[in-house]
């Protein structure tokens, strides 16, 4: 991550590609990087793309890799493992880091949380939830994570609610299935609203 730092700096101070050729060090060989994403591409990982594309990684010297996320997969783990080089992951990550894990917070990019929780019309609170079925299509765990507070805060019983990690899909809303469901803003509310 703060090699894509270092790309963005090298892009707004205004170096040429040659320039940028000479920051990048003597070797010809570009250095293999594997950034991790916390989700499926979509629109608010375009930076990361488009720098791809067009060849801003190359310039600094890097052969950057951007993986999709898998349902199941742990960012965090992953870049410990060193499988992935970068990851990208939540809020949360403080905690984590918090719990002992060996992690480092290098940039901060999205400033307003990017799941929400949709449900029913007349599940209009957090604590209407209580006792009804949730499709999260991640593990309880990273669930926990993300709402837990949102809950507490409302004195909400998330203990009592029917927690569904898979298959997640949004037509068992559509049907009636569930009762609520997990879905990021930057894109599937625009999905659910052309499926009605």
């Amino acid at each position: 991550m703060m090699k894509i730092i270092i790309v963005f700096f090298l892009i707004l101070s205004g170096l040429s590609g040659k320039e940028a050729d000479n920051t990048a060090g003597k070797t010809n060989r570009p250095e293999k990087v594997v950034l991790l994403l916390n989700w499926k591409f979509q629109f608010e990982f375009a930076g990361f793309i488009a720098a791809k594309e067009k060849g801003f990684y190359r310039e600094a010297g890097m052969n950057v890799e951007i993986r999709e996320f898998s349902p199941g997969m742990d960012v965090v783990s992953e870049v410990l493992g060193g499988r992935a080089d970068y990851g990208l992951y939540s809020s949360k990550l403080q905690k984590r880091f918090t719990e002992g894990e060996p992690v480092k917070l290098l940039a901060s990019f999205f400033k307003k949380p990017s799941m929400v929780i949709i449900s029913r019309k007349n599940l209009k609170k957090p604590e209407n939830l209580v006792g009804k079925k949730i499709l999260i299509g991640m593990r309880k765990k990273d669930f926990f994570l993300n709402f837990k507070e949102m809950f507490q805060n409302r004195n909400a019983d998330i203990s009592r609610m029917n927690l569904v990690e898979s298959p997640y899909s949004m037509q068992a809303f559509i049907d009636g299935k569930v009762d609520a469901m997990v879905v990021f803003i930057t894109s599937q509310l625009y999905k659910l609203d052309s499926c009605s």
